[in-house]
Order: C-alpha cells, then sequence, then structure tokens
C-alpha cells in the first residue's frame, strides 16, 4: 500500500526538520550589507564609482587632508579614491572649489 503522507526529511537520529533557516539567512544578509557599507566609508570606493559613471571618465581627486587642498589627475602617481577624497569632473572644477594641483 502506498502512503500519500508528505514527509519533511531529517538528520539521521534527529527529530529536527532539515531546511533554510530564515533567521540565520537574514542575519547573513544584514551583516553582509553592513560590511559592504563599511567597505565605502572607509576607502570612498562607492563615491569614486559614482563619479566615475556620472564623467564618463575617471575624475580628478581632490583632498584637504592637513590642509593639502590639492587635486590629483589619473595620469599622476598617488591616483585613487580614498577615505578623504572629493572628487570632480574637470580640473577645472577642482580649481574652482579651492584646490591646486599636486607637486
Amino acid at each position: 500500500m502506498v502512503s500519500n503522507k508528505k514527509t519533511t526529511p531529517t538528520i539521521k537520529g534527529s527529530a529536527k526538520p532539515v531546511g533554510i533557516n530564515i533567521k540565520r539567512v537574514a542575519i547573513g544578509v544584514t551583516l553582509a550589507v553592513v560590511a559592504l557599507l563599511s567597505l565605502n566609508y572607509v576607502t570612498g570606493i562607492g563615491s569614486y564609482a559614482y563619479m566615475y559613471a556620472r564623467c564618463g571618465h575617471q575624475p580628478v581627486v581632490a583632498s584637504r587632508f592637513a590642509a593639502g587642498n590639492e587635486y590629483i589627475l589619473p595620469s599622476q602617481s598617488g591616483y585613487g579614491p580614498n577615505m578623504f577624497s572629493e572628487y570632480y569632473c574637470t580640473e577645472a572644477e577642482a580649481n574652482a572649489a579651492g584646490f591646486h594641483a599636486a607637486p
């Protein structure tokens, strides 16, 4: 005789059903989102990516760190996003904001 009863799979020797633990998934997703947001805050990569898309090319990176008020062009060494950076599409925009070219 064939039974039409549905059974939930269990771990051998346990009455606990096997399946997705929604709480653990939610906690994992939350931790991943927090980690990504923290990474953006520390590295500034999110702002850089936004300006890259907005400008259509690598933006000018400007920094007020240590009252330097300098900007770096994509062709210069030391170019890259960091948590102290501001971004401008053109060198003229960076100059208008009070920055000067880095030596």
